[in-house]
């Protein structure tokens, strides 16, 4: 896992210890749902409790994912000097200028959030 992080953020980053300890709870908790087994019981999911916790978990990821995209994005305006080593979210974000005409995609922070997200759960599996 230190491997996949570091290659994904680089060793500037703060917070990945709690995004991949985020990323293996929300991969344990879009288990199994009782509510889901009877979808027809309206008031289950309110017993249940476990669509408000995903929720919450769902908005602590995607906090610490904006916080990292927002650390790449300044610290690649202020380090124009010499060559820096890039890293997932680094090559990502050159996806996300739209102003190249040679470029067939143009990434948002949602769609680099996912890609990210993505990699760190299929990497917990």
């Amino acid at each position: 896992m230190n491997v996949t992080t570091r290659s994904a953020f680089g060793n500037k980053c703060k917070g990945t210890e709690q995004l991949v300890s985020l990323a293996k709870g929300e991969s344990v908790a879009g288990g199994f749902d009782i509510a889901e087994l009877f979808p027809s019981v309206k008031w289950l999911p309110l017993v249940s409790g476990l669509r408000p916790k995903l929720e919450r978990l769902h908005r602590q990821i995607d906090k610490i994912l904006e916080d990292i995209i927002i650390e790449h994005k300044e610290a690649k305006s202020k380090e124009d000097q010499g060559e820096v080593g890039e890293d997932l979210v680094d090559v990502l974000l050159k996806f996300q200028s739209g102003n190249d005409n040679d470029q067939d995609i143009c990434l948002t922070d949602n769609n680099i959030k996912a890609i990210i997200l993505t990699l760190m759960e299929e990497t917990i599996k």
